[in-house]
């Protein structure tokens, strides 16, 4: 109660009831919070001036789901929608106590005025967002079925991103959505393109320009990617194929991705980390699977 009635000392009691649903019972969060809100505003109208004062123009943020309340409760997203877009982005970070931004600048006016293009979506390569796949398995650990965690998309929208989460890591091209779209939803009339939009906006799917360099199945000899094998040497957090930090707690995992070069089948895996038992075996086999999953693998 006292870290409610000191918010809304400092900003007010609509902005206030909208940050405690985020900040509720750490009064010292809080107070950092609206610290960082002032000078989050102190430099982003600083560095917005400075960039016109060099001829420049700010976009947007790199990251444009951050740029929508996506994840926030429906309080927050609410409050921000009469701001302009600087101020709305700017309690967007401070809802998410962002210390980090990575803002995009460009010489010439934007010619997309500031709106996504939803036709652009139509030449890349589409895939289940992580971040959706996690809340998918944590929901099954609970006894949940993965659809439980899709909310507000309508059975054909999440129909569909369960048909994504079952190739992730995999990515597919607009051409394929389309045919499952044909196939599964042909009642649905709205466009694939804006679907897809809407659903990389809210963070449920990634889009890439190239398909994925890697494979979503084992092969008999498999390969991880280069630097993972390099970075399972000395440290238990590994980049993956999808820009991705992957935590390898134990060495056991870390030392078999090492082995990973192209040139072990199963038999000569088992033989370097001694393997011996059937239970052992199944172990190798349930790891390099999940090393799969992981976007750790390129062949």
């Amino acid at each position: 109660m006292q870290s409610q009635q000191h918010l809304r000392g400092e900003i007010g009691d609509e902005v206030a009831a909208a940050v405690v649903l985020e900040l509720v019972g750490d009064g010292e969060i809080a107070r950092g919070a609206v610290r960082l809100r002032h000078e989050q505003q102190r430099q982003r109208n600083h560095l917005v001036a400075h960039a016109e004062s060099h001829g420049l123009d700010y976009i947007a943020d790199s990251d444009v789901r951050m740029m929508a309340g996506g994840g926030l409760a429906p309080e927050v997203r609410k409050f921000v929608l009469p701001y302009d877009r600087l101020a709305r982005e700017q309690y967007l970070d401070y809802m998410r106590l962002r210390r980090f931004r990575q803002s995009l600048l460009t010489r010439a006016k934007s010619s997309s005025n500031f709106n996504l293009i939803t036709t652009k979506v139509g030449d890349m390569q589409i895939a289940a967002a992580s971040t959706l796949m996690l809340s998918m398995n944590e929901a099954v650990q609970r006894g949940q079925t993965r659809d439980s965690v899709l909310q507000g998309g309508g059975p054909a929208v999440n129909a569909m991103l369960l048909w994504l989460a079952d190739r992730f890591p995999g990515t597919v091209g607009m051409a394929d959505v389309v045919r499952w779209r044909a196939a599964n939803a042909p009642d649905d009339r709205r466009s694939a393109e804006a679907l897809l939009t809407e659903a990389y906006v809210g963070g449920v799917v990634d889009l890439f320009s190239q398909p994925a360099a890697l494979v979503t199945t084992v092969s008999a000899r498999p390969r991880a990617s280069r630097i993972a094998r390099l970075q399972a040497k000395s440290r238990s957090r590994i980049v993956n194929l999808r820009h991705e930090s992957v935590n390898l707690a134990d060495p056991s995992a870390r030392r078999l991705l090492t082995l990973l070069d192209g040139t072990h089948d199963r038999a000569a895996l088992r033989n370097e980390i001694g393997a011996a038992s059937d239970s052992d075996a199944a172990s190798l086999d349930a790891m390099l699977q999940f090393f799969a999953k992981v976007s750790l693998l390129v062949a």
